[in-house]
């Protein structure tokens, strides 16, 4: 084998100054360009200031880099680079594991970054991809933008600021959100995402850890219940399969299969249905209420009218439930409580509106003139 020496004469192919083999001062293996490098193994460049390079096939430019491995490379200042095919592009970044098929192949810009998840891209400032353990399957994640956290997990995915995921399949876009299931999907600002298969789009929204299969959109949302979904504001969901649509709905621990769709509304009953504004179920199950602040239903399976104006006010017009041999199943809550008119004259002076129901005492009557 040739013997190696370092040449003290300027290459006339490159034009640099480097290691050489004997009689062919041509051929280079290992340059330094500059002062206080500290080059080993084969074809590596170091240029600029106090570079270290190891490994073969590497290379630094720029001031106090350190590259340790194969075909990796560091530009800019400060960086750290192990193990197999790494890059870091800027100032101060910690890059790759100095493993065998472990924490290779990445790509790094930016300032002050830590990536020691293999097949990973990141581009920013102050990111942190872990690898505790430093585990070949910790990998392939995806991150654009600053203070973003990716721990342990692959194929997460951060576009944005301050983001944290810490399960495996996870896509963040915003700021300051936090995804604790696999997959999971969060959109907007401080979203919290902490079972599996669940969706969140907006801000602030919640859904907690026995919610799987859920989604949330829109603004402070709630939901602790599987295979549930709210839209809107400020919706609390709390049990199975639930539904909301509005603002400030509540659906209880033991009402599952429950929708509410309006304002206010507070469902605790299983299979129950509000359609309006500041409508309740008493807890009763299969109950249908339409309208606005209704009195509480006096039994289960009742479709109800709410006409009342406030929490002291509640009304219900018209109870519906299924009729039998013995009895119509039609209650009139508002007419028994009203007035009794002796005829259609009494009833006009009284308030009573051509086609409306009035009482004749236990009578029902029409008005007809």
């Amino acid at each position: 084998m040739a013997k190696r020496y370092i040449t003290d004469k300027i290459s006339a192919k490159t034009g640099f100054i480097g290691i050489t083999h004997e009689g062919d001062a041509t051929f280079i293996d290992s340059v330094k360009i500059g002062t206080a490098h500290n080059v080993s193994g084969d074809n590596n460049l170091a240029s600029g200031y106090n570079n270290t390079v190891s490994g073969n096939y590497s290379v630094a430019f720029g001031a106090n880099n350190s590259i340790t491995g194969n075909r990796s490379g560091g530009l800019g200042a400060n960086n750290a680079v192990a193990g197999g095919q790494v890059w870091a592009t800027g100032d101060g970044n910690n890059v790759g594991i100095n493993i065998l098929n472990v924490g290779g192949n990445i790509v790094t810009a930016g300032f002050n970054n830590t990536v020691k998840s293999g097949n990973s891209c990141v581009m920013g400032t102050g990111n942190n991809l872990t690898n505790t353990q430093e585990l070949q399957t910790v990998n392939t994640n995806f991150v654009l933008g600053s203070g973003n956290d990716i721990n342990d997990v692959s194929e997460g995915i951060a576009i944005g600021f301050n983001n944290t995921i810490n399960n495996n399949e996870s896509v963040i876009l915003g700021r300051a959100n936090t995804i604790n299931g696999s997959p999971a999907y969060a959109v907007g600002k401080n979203n919290s995402l902490s079972s599996f298969h669940d969706y969140a789009f907006g801000l602030n929204n919640i859904i907690g850890n026995s919610a799987n299969n859920a989604m949330a959109l829109g603004h402070s949302n709630s939901i602790d219940g599987p295979t549930s979904y709210a839209i809107g504001s400020s919706n609390n969901l709390n049990s199975e399969s639930d539904y909301a649509f509005g603002f400030n709905n509540t659906v209880g621990a033991n009402a599952n299969l429950a929708m509410a769709i309006g304002q206010n509304n507070n469902l605790a009953g299983s299979q129950s249905y509000a359609f309006g504004r500041s409508l309740q179920d008493g807890g009763e199950d299969n109950t249908v209420i339409i309208g606005r602040f209704n009195a509480t239903p006096t039994a289960t399976g009742r479709i109800v009218f709410g006409t009342g104006f406030s929490n002291t006010g509640r009304k219900n017009a018209i109870e519906i439930q299924a009729g039998t041999n013995t009895q119509s199943g039609l209650l009139f809550k508002a007419l028994q409580a009203s007035n009794s008119y002796a005829d259609d004259a009494a009833a006009a002076a009284g308030g009573v509106e051509l086609g409306e129901l009035y009482r004749n005492g236990n009578i029902v009557q029409i008005r007809m003139v």
